[in-house]
C-alpha cells in the first residue's frame, strides 16, 4: 500500500466524557488539543496498538485505479491525490486513506471513509473508548438500509458542546475504507459540527500499527 500523508487540524483542549448505567463504561479519555470548533471532541497521538486479524479484510483493489489485483503503489496509471469533503466543509486529502503522517503530538488524524453514498472524514483517536457517528449521517442511510438503533449502556456525552449530549442508541454500520468493507459498532448522537469518531475498538479491529521510525500509523496491517 503506497503510504499517504493526513492533514492535521489543530484544535481547542476538550474532552470527551460519557454517562452510562454501567459504571465501568464512564469515561473516554482523552489529552489535549487545539480546535477552532467549540463543539469537538480533543484527540491524542495514538499509543502502540497489538495487532490481530480482521475477518473482514477482503480482496485487493488499487486505490489509484480502482483495479483489481494489486495496490496503489503497483499501479502502472499516473498516481493522483484526492479529496473529500464534509458537510462542514473541511476537506481530507489522501493518496492512500490508510497510512496516516504523525507531525506533532498535539495534531489530530484523520482518514476519508464513505458510508453508504456519503464520503465523510473520521477523526482517528485512540483514547476513545467508543465510536461516535453524528445523527446526520445516520439519517443519510435509505430507510430501506439503515441499521435499527439499539438501547445503549452510554447515556450522555460531555464535553463536544456547551450542553450534555444524550446518546440516541447503537447500531453497527458497514462503512468502507481504502476499498475495504468493514462493519463498526457506534455510538449515535445528534452533535452538531462534529465528523465521526473512531476511537480505540476501531483501532483494534483494523489492527492499527504506529509505525515510531516514520511517524505514522498504518491500518489494515498493510
Amino acid at each position: 500500500m503506497q503510504p499517504g500523508a493526513r492533514s492535521m487540524v489543530e484544535r481547542r483542549p476538550r474532552a470527551a466524557v460519557v454517562r452510562a448505567n454501567d459504571k465501568h463504561e464512564s469515561v473516554i479519555k482523552t489529552t489535549p488539543a487545539t480546535s477552532s470548533s467549540p463543539n469537538w471532541f480533543a484527540t491524542h497521538t495514538p499509543s502502540a496498538f497489538n495487532s490481530r486479524k480482521n475477518s473482514t479484510k477482503g480482496r485487493v483493489r488499487c486505490h489509484n485505479c480502482q483495479g483489481w489485483g494489486h495496490i496503489q503503489k503497483q499501479c502502472p496509471s499516473p498516481h493522483k491525490n484526492t479529496k473529500a469533503s464534509t458537510s462542514s466543509g473541511s476537506t481530507c486529502e489522501t493518496q492512500g486513506p490508510t497510512v496516516l503522517q504523525l507531525k506533532g503530538q498535539s495534531r489530530e488524524m484523520s482518514i476519508h471513509m464513505r458510508i453508504y453514498e456519503v464520503e465523510v472524514c473520521a477523526v482517528l483517536d485512540s483514547g476513545a473508548r467508543r465510536n461516535v457517528l453524528p445523527l446526520r449521517y445516520y439519517d443519510t442511510i435509505h430507510p430501506d438500509m439503515r441499521p435499527e438503533l439499539q438501547p445503549s449502556v452510554v447515556e450522555t456525552l460531555l464535553g463536544v458542546g456547551p450542553v450534555d449530549v444524550p446518546v440516541l442508541g447503537e447500531a453497527q454500520i458497514p462503512v468502507d475504507i481504502n476499498n475495504r468493507q468493514v462493519n463498526v459498532d457506534f455510538l449515535v448522537a445528534d452533535i452538531a459540527g462534529v465528523e465521526v469518531l473512531l476511537g480505540h475498538p476501531f483501532l483494534t479491529q483494523a489492527e492499527a500499527r504506529l509505525d515510531f521510525g516514520r511517524h505514522r500509523i498504518i491500518l489494515f496491517g498493510e
